[in-house]
């Protein structure tokens, strides 16, 4: 299965996959960081610490974003790579008895590797 991954877009996915993570910390921190600041009563202060928060939220969701295109490109990639090296391999026998069977290789297992190890 290693040979049939891309090797940037998979280290990609993974890098994009830890940052993204980082959004459920990252959002119970700016809340109790947001009402200690009301608390305070410094509006420049929460102005300043809102506006960051803000933007570092954009940023996670941009990132959200790349990692899931990064992780359809990776299993596209994954598909494209398998199925060229069974069309290029002795799969595909004149049999009728191994047509049916093939298929379902290409159908469902195929979709459970997808399901099961790269998502």
């Amino acid at each position: 299965m290693k040979k049939f991954i891309n090797k940037k877009y998979f280290a990609l996915s993974i890098l994009l996959s830890c940052l993204s993570g980082l959004e459920l910390p990252f959002g119970t921190w700016s809340y109790s960081e947001i009402f200690a600041l009301i608390t305070e009563k410094n509006i420049s202060n929460t102005v300043k610490m809102v506006a960051i928060i803000t933007i570092a939220q954009i940023l996670l969701v941009i990132i959200k974003y790349l990692n899931t295109r990064v992780l359809n490109r990776n299993i596209a990639c994954f598909n494209q790579n398998v199925r060229e090296f069974l069309m290029k391999s002795n799969f595909i026998e004149i049999s009728e008895n191994n047509v049916s069977k093939q298929i379902s290789f290409l159908s469902n297992d195929l979709n459970l590797i997808e399901e099961n190890y790269l998502k």
